[in-house]
């Protein structure tokens, strides 16, 4: 995904959230960049990742790290549309 998006992993900071076997693969992954990993429910457990319950905590969870960055970059300073 990073590559087909021209993102260095190691540089900027990824978020991902799931709830099945194969988002825990990449929730792993995400972790071993530095990236923050999120489980939604119950399903599965990721160690290091942070556990949410529904939508509406997941929500929040995205809210608090993006307030929490260090840089925040907008999509429209890289070059995008806000």
């Amino acid at each position: 995904m990073c590559r087909l998006v021209d993102r260095d992993p190691l540089r900027e900071r990824i978020v991902y959230a799931g709830d099945d076997e194969n988002d825990a693969v990449a929730i792993r992954w995400v972790l071993s960049k530095g990236g923050a990993g999120i489980v939604v429910g119950n399903r599965i457990t990721v160690p290091k990742a942070r556990h949410v319950e529904g939508p509406a905590d997941l929500a929040r969870a995205v809210r608090e790290l993006e307030e929490s960055a260090p840089e925040r970059i907008t999509a429209k300073a890289r070059g995008g549309t806000a």
